[in-house]
């Protein structure tokens, strides 16, 4: 057996030839197994305050806010989600300072500290056990990803929602600009930067480098070894980047940097990266599928000098890789220290945010798939029309290896000042590949030893 994760091509057939088991917007989605309320008499509609990052012109926010708003209505006078915004870089942070002083609010997002989650959240229970609430459940249990559902199990508690879409990222081109000679999932990483002529690549080295260390996974992956290297060190972080695999993809992310990409890289928070595609300065940009919607009419206040979403396609990286970690925590979690009244409308959320229509709704917006969800008609119909999503799952085929990225397998605090702090230094030659990676050894002992 190979040793890395090959992507079922019946999993991916399924989104367009799969019947939906359950209708599509139930009249009473209540979150069966959620704590009782005491008495008979009318309730008062209880209220969540949901402090979120999908607001504004965060990405999630296209299919989160409109999912609030139906779940508000379907459950008016006796539910209500009450959405409070706060910028994603300042989530993890607020998060655990609420938490040091027992104030955690009662449903909460991912984290992208899943150390942080596993080593103190889940060590010391403090979140709500979804174990019983699942099995009460099942029409949202058999949707969760196995892997994803192992991972959030500890001692036989369920600490996080698992995942029930999975959305690996992969590139996108401007067909305008950039007319590739082949596939690029079927192109070795030279091959890939020669075709690329004088076409640009929105890179970053601001926040987490987001969209460079997506790239630098799929290289990683491309090097002997490197594959098994992202899929072992999930749980057990990485220390040490002093060997070929790590060397050799981070001197061809080298030559990326300083032949293709744009101008505007060094300094470039997510923002900026977005921008220049959507400008023009650049042809490529990698990303998960959530970036539909920058691509779609309603986002055309984004678009400037000619774009046009209609001009844009979707393919994997080079040698068939895609970057996604299915054993990972997901999207919601509840503390344990909420009330029942609260625990109550965070699972009636986290029921109705599961439903097949939800998730469907998700998809057609911020791509992705659900491996064990039947799909509607109307789905199936409207995926059809949305080209971007038929690009995106045909990209898929039995050899693609799909992988953990670079951020799932090292330090938080790698991953985010370090790797983007040591960029530039690459870019301008102040520093070797071999260097770098000493660097980055050198940060990580740092933060295994903290």
């Amino acid at each position: 057996m190979k040793k890395y994760r090959k992507f079922s091509l019946g999993v991916l057939a399924v989104v367009l030839s799969s019947l939906l088991m359950l209708p599509a917007c139930a009249g009473n989605n209540a979150a069966s197994g959620a704590p009782s309320q005491n008495g008979s008499a009318k309730k008062e509609e209880i209220v969540l305050d949901y402090l979120t990052y999908r607001t504004g012109q965060n990405v999630g926010a296209k299919y989160f806010l409109p999912s609030v708003e139906r779940f508000n209505k379907q459950y008016a006078g006796q539910y209500k989600v009450n959405v409070q915004e706060i910028v994603q870089d300042s989530y993890d942070d607020k998060i655990k300072q609420l938490a040091q002083v027992n104030k955690l609010p009662t449903l909460m997002d991912g984290m992208h500290d899943t150390v942080w989650l596993r080593d103190y959240v889940i060590k010391n229970k403090l979140s709500y056990d979804l174990k019983d609430w699942l099995d009460k459940n099942p029409d949202v249990k058999k949707l969760c990803i196995q892997d994803s559902l192992d991972y959030c199990t500890a001692d036989g508690r369920v600490a996080i929602m698992p995942n029930i879409i999975s959305s690996p990222s992969v590139s996108y081109y401007n067909t305008k600009m950039y007319q590739p000679s082949k596939a690029i999932r079927d192109m070795n990483a030279d091959e890939f930067l020669s075709c690329l002529g004088d076409n640009k690549i929105a890179f970053m080295t601001g926040e987490n480098a987001w969209t460079t260390q997506l790239f630098y996974s799929a290289l990683i992956a491309g090097q002997p070894g490197g594959a098994d290297l992202l899929l072992k060190h999930t749980d057990d972080k990485l220390t040490d980047f002093n060997n070929d695999a790590f060397v050799n993809a981070t001197a061809e992310l080298q030559k990326f940097l300083q032949k293709a990409a744009s101008s505007n890289t060094v300094g470039a928070a997510y923002a900026d990266a977005d921008n220049t595609l959507l400008s023009k300065q650049a042809a490529v940009i990698f990303n998960g599928p959530w970036m539909f919607a920058d691509f779609d009419v309603s986002s055309k206040d984004k678009w400037s000098n000619d774009f046009n979403g209609e001009d844009m396609a979707v393919d994997l990286f080079p040698g068939n890789v895609a970057v996604a970690n299915n054993k990972s925590f997901g999207g919601y979690w509840i503390a344990d220290s909420a009330s029942d009244d609260q625990k109550e409308v965070a699972l009636a959320f986290l029921k109705f945010v599961s439903s097949p229509h939800e998730v469907e709704q998700q998809i057609l917006i911020a791509g992705g798939f659900a491996p064990n969800l039947e799909y509607s008609e109307d789905f199936k119909s409207e995926a059809k029309s949305n080209k971007l999503l038929t690009l995106y799952t045909g990209a898929f085929n039995k050899d693609t290896k799909l992988l953990p990225g670079f951020d799932d397998v090292v330090y938080p605090s790698v991953a985010q000042p370090g790797f983007p702090n040591l960029l530039p230094d690459l870019i301008n030659n102040k520093i070797t590949p071999k260097a770098f990676c000493e660097k980055l050894t050198e940060l990580s002992k740092q933060a295994a030893n903290q």
